[in-house]
């Protein structure tokens, strides 16, 4: 995981703190992340300024008077802010009453998809039924020659990734985790690094917003190190170390704002998300500047001989697209494709 800059709040340092603290102890880092998640989605929904303000809603009966008649609180919310502990289940089902969904979000199922530990060819079926209705009908099949119409898993397809997109959520994020799991254990290498690359855009989709966009560098930093780093293929890999994600997602963000500000797109997250998904099909007259611009990295994971040469070259070309994609959008005089010359 990257160092915290010194320019973060105090909060945001602490939070990546936790996460490192949290590797080979009793808890786990993405206990820390969902933790910060559910508070940041608790933060948002009441438009509340402070965690001071979170606990006065939420639990008034957490602030009193000692013996001496001095007022005392708990003070336990900026804890959670930072993913120091892990809520209780009685608090999380109370904030719920309020706050409908935020117990799921805290509990998902892509928490426990991302704990690389948790073993997943026995809990596969278990945690993608947990997921949306029209998640499931994509990776689910009815056969209708067995009895009462029971569910069967669908071969991985191109086309299913692509509708997985277009779904961009936290339950189609969860799914393709587990996808990619599950391949990579099965030794589907192949499939398992066009599932990381749906998986990446679908990130990219998610930070364009809150609260996921909040932690943006955290999530990456946790699928870089826990989940594509599982993707091997013919000696290559996804190179996500250094990786401007950052600036992949300002640069999606800017180019919705202009979409919405020309009124080409509404301004709720569906909107969003088909318009991303848009653009990085050559939408809105970008061409393939988008899709090079933001595209991932993949690239040779071994030390450059003559064998890997060739890979190598190819990983220059991917990062020659991608800073030709990158200034064709700000171009006046966009060109169809790049130059014949870094082809």
């Amino acid at each position: 995981m990257k160092k915290s800059d010194p320019s973060w709040p105090p909060s945001r340092q602490l939070l990546r703190k936790n996460m490192v603290a949290a590797r080979g102890g009793r808890k786990d880092e993405v206990d820390v992340l969902r933790t910060a998640f559910w508070y940041a989605e608790i933060k948002a929904r009441l438009s509340a300024s402070s965690a001071y303000e979170i606990e006065n809603t939420l639990e008034p009966n957490a602030f009193g008077k000692n013996k001496d008649g001095d007022p005392i609180h708990r003070n336990k919310w900026p804890k959670y802010e930072v993913g120091q502990h892990v809520p209780n289940d009685t608090l999380v089902t109370q904030v719920d009453l309020t706050l409908p969904g935020t117990k799921r979000l805290l509990n998902h199922t892509l928490w426990k998809a991302l704990k690389t530990k948790n073993g997943v060819n026995e809990n596969i079926d278990d945690w993608l039924r947990q997921l949306a209705p029209d998640i499931q009908k994509i990776i689910f099949n009815t056969d209708r020659h067995s009895p009462g119409n029971s569910y069967r898993r669908a071969s991985i397809s191109r086309r299913q990734l692509k509708m997985l997109e277009r779904r961009a959520g936290i339950d189609a994020l969860a799914c393709l985790t587990i996808l990619l799991r599950e391949s990579c254990n099965q030794g589907e290498q192949a499939i398992a690094l066009e599932i990381g690359a749906s998986l990446y855009r679908v990130l990219l989709i998610l930070c364009t917003t809150a609260p996921a966009g909040d932690f943006a560098l955290e999530l990456l930093d946790t699928y870089r190190e826990q989940i594509f780093s599982l993707v091997r293929y013919e000696g290559r890999r996804f190179y996500l170390e250094d990786c401007d994600f950052l600036d992949a997602v300002s640069l999606l963000n800017m180019l919705l704002l202009a979409l919405e500000d020309n009124g080409l797109i509404g301004v709720g997250w569906d909107d969003s998300v088909q318009a991303v998904c848009k653009l990085l099909d050559g939408g809105y007259g970008q061409g393939f500047n988008v899709k090079f611009a933001v595209a991932p990295l993949i690239g040779p994971d071994k030390p450059l001989t003559d064998a890997n040469a060739k890979a190598y070259r190819d990983l220059e070309r991917q990062k020659q697209f991608r800073q030709w994609g990158k200034e064709q959008i700000f171009s006046s005089t966009r060109e169809v494709l790049p130059p014949i010359e870094l082809w």
